[in-house]
């Protein structure tokens, strides 16, 4: 008997790549499935091959590509393209106070489908069965949309189910999503173009990696809670929020915003992520973050009113955004400099992205496809000494990564 050839995605996995979204599932459909594995990540298992379907996965999976070769040239500049800059946040108070920074998105997706410029929402909200599952969810109503507010600090089933969706109504989405997310649902509507009037709007969070739920039950079991636990918020209910649930005695536990991302969870990150060059959400219609004050280079996580650093990167975006000032959303103009004060560790990202990405081709020879982001002139070369330590950084976690291979 012939044996199956094994899936690229097998590959894809080993090396440290795959971010856990289900794409390649939904694309192959019966003989995949995705699972938890023990470092606390979601891992694709594929038992079949399918030569038209490996190829559109290694056109798609956010693995290994980002972004596609007919995008703008502006997609090379540091922060991407920009029409407008902008820290706001929600003229809704309880939008502002339950929202992760500013209630920007919330509000935007709440406008989208008060104005019918969409039908649903899809964005990633926890299962309401199991705390430990982020599902993609579709939301219909401004209620919807608010209860899936706030930050999922852990692993996220995304498009293990798109193909369904998209094939079981003739609804038209607004889709919000991690960057990778946004890049992804794009090239899939590239490959599948009957679906290519469905998305008609996305919005990017700004985002520093994806942290393992490992990370998630080492900050729960800190507190020596009773158990099951349930109503877990990594973030929101003020500025920058804080992490907490409710524990089986009905008792709240809490840890402010540095001890829980600062301390535990961002120091549990895919690898992936560590070598992402886009953080800022340079393909969505909106880019939407923290607008973080800073201190000696450093956010200042001091509890206040959220506010919201928002980049309108498309025509489309701009004057939707324009529509909601003043009704919907308070802003102040800001420049492309702030970005950076503002968000410095995805400053750092962009200048040494490519030095991270050298680093992992030069140790697993498998190029990433990361046309126009990859640019080495935003790389500072004057500083010799940084530059070395993110090349043998990455390389030395890799080596220790496959050591346990």
């Amino acid at each position: 008997m012939k044996k199956n050839k094994p899936s690229v995605v097998r590959e894809i996995d080993k090396v440290g790549l795959c971010v856990g979204c289900g794409i390649c599932t939904s694309l192959y459909g019966e003989g995949s499935h995705m699972f938890l594995g023990e470092d606390g990540f979601l891992h694709p298992n594929v038992t079949r091959y399918d030569s038209n379907i490996e190829n559109q996965i290694e056109n798609i999976c956010p693995g290994v590509n980002l972004v596609c070769k007919e995008e703008k040239e502006s997609f090379s500049e540091l922060y991407g393209p920009s029409l407008s800059i902008t820290k706001a946040h929600s003229l809704d108070k309880e939008i502002r106070q339950k929202s992760s920074s500013g209630g920007v998105i919330t509000a935007i997706a709440s406008y989208l489908l008060e104005s019918s410029y969409v039908d649903t929402i899809l964005q990633v909200g926890v299962d309401d069965d199991d705390y430990e599952r982020n599902i993609l969810k579709r939301s219909r109503t401004s209620a919807d949309v608010l209860s899936n507010a706030s930050s999922r600090y852990a692993p996220s089933l995304i498009f293990d189910d798109i193909i369904e969706i998209l094939n079981g109504s003739n609804e038209v989405f607004g889709f919000v999503g991690k960057p990778c997310d946004v890049a992804t649902i794009k090239r899939f509507i590239k490959g599948y173009p009957e679906f290519q009037d469905r998305i008609r709007v996305t919005i990017a969070l700004l985002c520093a990696g994806i942290p393992s739920l490992n990370a998630t039950k080492k900050l729960i079991a800190m507190s020596n809670p009773s158990y099951p636990i349930n109503n877990l918020r990594y973030r929101g209910d003020g500025w920058p929020g804080n992490f907490s649930f409710v524990d089986n005695k009905g008792v709240r536990h809490s840890r402010s915003y540095n001890d829980s991302w600062g301390q535990v969870l961002g120091k549990d990150i895919c690898f992936r992520c560590k070598i992402c060059p886009d953080g800022i959400g340079i393909m969505a219609d909106f880019a939407v973050g923290d607008a973080w004050d800073t201190i000696d280079g450093y956010p200042d996580f001091t509890e206040r009113k959220g506010e919201s650093l928002v980049i309108c990167r498309t025509d489309q975006a701009k004057m939707l955004y324009t529509k909601m000032l003043n009704t919907h959303i308070a802003s102040a103009d800001l420049n492309k400099e702030d970005i950076g004060k503002m968000q410095p560790y995805q400053l750092h990202r962009r200048k040494y992205y490519s030095i991270r990405a050298l680093a992992f081709t030069v140790l697993t020879r498998m190029p990433l496809n990361t046309f126009r982001l990859s640019s080495y002139r935003h790389v500072p070369f004057k500083k010799c000494l940084t530059i070395l330590k993110e090349f043998l950084g990455t390389f030395l976690r890799l080596k220790k990564k496959f050591r346990g291979v």
